[in-house]
C-alpha cells in the first residue's frame, strides 16, 4: 500500500467527525423531531483541516481513502467536504443553549419550548436550515457562519509517500484489548479505583483472526502496525506485551451494583471495606499487575455477568442493561455456589475466574 501527499493551496474543508456532515446532532430525552446545531463546526457540517510541518493529509490512489497524518503517523480517515449531508428526520433545528437554559424534563413539541418562553427565533424548520438560514440564539443574536468555498478542496498529489506493508503474523494475532488500551481496568466513578474491563476480562488482551481482507500492516517509515480492513488502515495495533500500568490506581474490582445502592457514601476504597466488602473483592493494584485477579461482590454482583453462560434459568431474563440486579437471586449464595463448583478458598477461586476468562477468550476472536 503506498499513500501519497496531497498539496493543497490552503487549508481543506473536512466533513465534521461530530455530525458526520450534517450540521445537527441527536437531542436525546427530547424530542426525535429535533435536531441540534452542531457545537464543533456551527452547523456548517465541516470543520477546517490546520495543514503545517506536522499535520499532512495523504491519499491511497487505488480505495481513494484519504488519512490524516500527523508526525509522520497514521492518524485517521479524513473525508474532503462537498455538501451538507441531509437528514429528514428532523422537523425543526434549534442550538443546544435553548436546552441548557430551559431544561425540559419531558419529550418536547415546538409549542411546548413556546410555551416555557422560548423566542419563536430560535427555533427554525429544517427545511429553512436546509436552505441556508439559521436559528437565533437566546438574546436574539446570530452567530456568524463561515461558508463553503469548494476551490479550497482541489489538490495535487506530490511524490512525497508513505509505503505501509502487510505483515504475516500468523492466524491469530494478540494484540491490546481496544477497550481497555492494555491496562485491564476501566476507570471508575471513584478516584483511585480501577473496573476489570468487560470486554477481555481484566487479561489485558484480545485476539484478531486474520483473514484475506483483514490483516496487519506496517508503516515502513515508523514501524507502526496498524489493522487493515478491505484495503482501508482502521486504526493502530499494538501487539499484546504485558499489562500497561495506569497511572493513579491503587485499588481494581470488578464492575458491580454497590455504586447505585450507596451512591454518595461510597467516594473511596475504604468506605467499600465498611459495608463489608473484603481485600479479596477489592485488591490493590500491585496484585492485579502481577496476576491477581479480584473476586466479585458477591452481595452487589451476579456469575451471569462474569462468565456470560446462564447459571440458572431465571439468567435469560437478566443482563447488565435490563439489571442483573432485579433478578430474585441476585447477591444470594445459590447462584455463587453453582459458578465456584467446589472452590471454597480465595486461591481456588481464582482459577475459576481465570477458566472463564480464556473460555471468553476463545470465543471473541474476530
Amino acid at each position: 500500500m503506498v499513500l501519497q501527499e496531497l498539496k493543497f493551496k490552503s487549508n481543506p474543508f473536512c466533513v465534521c467527525k461530530y455530525c458526520s456532515g450534517r450540521g445537527l446532532k441527536y437531542s436525546p430525552g427530547l424530542s426525535f423531531d429535533f435536531g441540534i446545531i452542531c457545537n464543533k463546526c456551527g452547523g456548517t457540517g465541516f470543520n477546517i483541516k490546520v495543514i503545517d510541518n506536522n499535520v499532512k493529509l495523504y491519499i491511497d490512489e487505488v480505495t481513494k481513502t484519504i488519512y490524516e497524518v500527523i508526525n509522520g503517523e497514521i492518524n485517521d480517515i479524513v473525508n474532503l467536504y462537498k455538501e451538507r449531508k441531509m437528514c429528514n428526520r428532523f422537523g425543526y433545528v434549534m442550538y443546544e443553549s435553548v436546552v441548557d437554559n430551559f431544561k425540559p424534563v419531558k419529550p418536547m413539541t415546538k409549542d411546548n419550548y413556546y410555551d416555557l418562553g422560548v423566542p419563536e427565533t430560535c427555533i427554525i424548520s429544517y427545511e429553512d436550515f436546509s436552505n441556508g438560514e439559521m436559528p437565533t440564539l437566546i438574546d436574539g443574536g446570530k452567530l456568524a457562519i463561515k461558508s463553503f468555498d469548494s476551490e479550497v478542496n482541489n489538490y495535487e498529489i506530490t511524490d512525497n509517500k508513505i509505503f505501509v506493508n502487510r505483515l504475516h503474523v500468523g492466524e491469530m494475532f494478540k494484540c491490546d484489548c481496544e477497550y481497555c488500551l492494555g491496562t485491564g481496568i476501566l476507570e471508575s466513578d471513584i478516584k483511585n479505583i480501577g473496573i476489570i474491563c468487560d470486554e477481555c476480562n481484566g487479561s489485558g488482551y484480545e485476539y484478531r483472526v486474520m483473514r484475506k481482507k483483514y490483516y496487519v500492516a506496517k508503516n515502513l517509515d515508523t514501524g507502526t502496525l496498524y489493522y487493515v480492513i478491505k484495503g482501508v488502515i482502521k486504526h493502530k495495533a499494538n501487539p499484546f506485551i504485558a499489562l500497561k500500568e495506569t497511572k493513579g490506581i491503587d485499588y481494581v474490582m470488578y464492575k458491580n451494583f454497590a455504586l447505585s445502592y450507596y451512591k454518595d457514601s461510597l467516594i473511596s476504597a475504604k468506605d467499600f471495606f465498611k459495608i463489608g466488602i473484603t481485600h479479596d473483592e477489592l485488591i490493590s493494584y500491585h496484585k492485579f499487575l502481577n496476576g491477581r485477579l479480584p473476586l466479585p461482590m458477591k452481595k452487589y454482583d451476579c456469575p451471569y455477568h462474569i462468565s456470560d453462560d446462564p447459571i440458572d434459568d431465571e439468567c435469560a431474563n437478566n443482563n447488565w442493561f435490563n439489571g442483573y440486579n432485579h433478578c430474585s437471586k441476585f447477591g444470594t449464595e445459590e447462584c455463587w455456589d453453582k459458578f465456584y463448583g467446589e472452590a471454597r478458598v480465595a486461591g481456588e477461586k481464582q482459577k475459576v475466574l481465570r477458566k472463564y476468562r480464556k473460555l471468553r477468550e476463545l470465543s471473541t476472536h474476530y
